[in-house]
């Protein structure tokens, strides 16, 4: 009987880790969602594994004799902290078995493998063309981030005319993802020659050079700059469209009406650090009722509309020649 009694809780623990281990590997199999729960409910099976073994009678018989000495020497606190200190041992080293052998497996292992993602070939079809995977770029001053390469620039370059008598202003919007740096507007004074614009035709008389006009601190995700009066900038010459009438000059041939300003938007991609070029033409007016530019669509009609609609890119070929192609031009 004694045999049998001490062989029963061994049998009966055999059974329960068998069934155990057949819970652990439907779980792992089928119930992805209960596999972080797996290392608990180890713990639980031997919890009570160890607390059936210690509690059978068998086992408290052989350790009575035990218990005895401690008691009859005076030993018994210090036997009762051992216990203690070996049973916290036992379990923290049970738990770290069970989370390394049978703990949460890695779940991207137990998902299906993806196929890699690459950029479409030009010669790729659109219907098995691939999305390119972000990019992850050296570290900067906020440390490692990780960039998605294929969102596009998206900025804009505004060149407005206010309410105001004299006023016109300079805007740099930023609908996109992508954030820029590094802003710079520079700009060149163009005046078309006298005679030929009397004949509606296009050819440059002189230009002057101006230089770096602004500035501008980097913007972020969806942010404008702040508006730049184009009319307070020392080295650029605005008129009104009645200072220009008033000239000594037949109507529309005077300077005022040939004179346009090429502004050359410079800035850098703040993933890539590539720098681009872009430009942008106005005239030399705070308003422009009967001219043509690029934030406008007010213009006279007749023979003139038609050269005229032609400016905005002689005075682009220009300052591209005058400015080399060493930066990417942006193209919205």
């Amino acid at each position: 009987m004694e045999a049998e009694a001490e062989r029963l809780p061994i049998f009966r623990i055999s059974i329960e880790l068998l069934i155990a281990v057949l819970v652990d590997v439907t779980v792992k199999a089928y119930i992805h969602s209960l596999v972080p729960l797996l290392p608990y409910g180890w713990m639980a099976v031997f919890v009570h594994s160890t607390w059936k073994l210690l509690t059978n009678e068998n086992t408290r018989k052989r350790l009575e004799p035990f218990y005895a000495w401690s008691r009859k020497n005076g030993r018994m606190p210090y036997m009762t902290i051992a216990v203690f200190a070996l049973g916290g041992i036992v379990f923290s080293a049970a738990w770290y078995a069970l989370g390394k052998a049978l703990g949460t497996p890695n779940l991207k292992e137990t998902e299906p493998k993806r196929e890699a993602k690459t950029p479409a070939h030009p010669d790729t079809p659109a219907e098995v063309s691939k999305i390119p995977q972000p990019v992850t770029i050296p570290a900067t001053r906020e440390g490692n981030r990780h960039v998605d390469l294929s969102l596009p620039i998206v900025v804009e370059f505004h060149v407005s005319n206010s309410r105001g008598a004299k006023e016109k202003f300079i805007t740099i919007r930023n609908p996109g993802r992508v954030g820029i740096e590094d802003i710079q507007i520079e700009g060149i004074r163009y005046v078309f020659d006298k005679d030929s614009w009397k004949a509606h035709t296009l050819k440059l008389d002189f230009f002057s050079q101006l230089g770096v006009l602004a500035r501008i601190p980097p913007i972020g995700l969806g942010k404008n700059s702040k508006p730049i009066d184009m009319g307070k900038i020392p080295i650029i010459k605005l008129y009104t469209f009645r200072e220009a009438l008033d000239a000594q000059e037949p109507a529309l041939e005077a300077e005022p009406f040939r004179t346009y300003y090429c502004l050359r938007f410079t800035f850098r991609d703040e993933r890539t650090k590539e720098r681009y070029a872009f430009y942008k033409v106005t005239t030399a007016f705070y308003g422009s009722p009967s001219m043509i530019e690029e934030e406008g669509t007010a213009a006279g009609g007749g023979v003139g509309h038609v050269y005229l609609q032609d400016v905005p890119e002689v005075v682009k070929a220009a300052a591209r020649d005058f400015y080399g192609n060493a930066l990417k031009e942006y193209k919205p």
